[in-house]
């Protein structure tokens, strides 16, 4: 897995300003919540899966563009 910016205690004690650039480069304009990724997790390691090897699994909701490397 990797996530994007899950709401935390980490991210919580992150000063105001950083913690509102995150979100202005999330498009739902909200942190991710660890239920979302675990249920993610648990999709994985069940039966469902068992066709799903060797890929990770990407969740952020930043944009980026690939034309110049950075998020927009």
């Amino acid at each position: 897995m990797a996530p994007g910016f899950i709401d935390t205690d980490t991210l919580e004690a992150l000063p105001v300003a950083m913690r509102e650039e995150y979100l202005a480069l999330i498009l739902e304009g909200r942190l991710g919540r660890a239920t979302q990724i675990a249920d993610a997790v648990h999709f994985l390691v069940s039966p469902a899966a068992s066709y799903v090897n060797g890929y990770t699994v990407v969740s952020t909701e930043i944009t980026y563009s690939f034309v110049d490397g950075g998020p927009r």
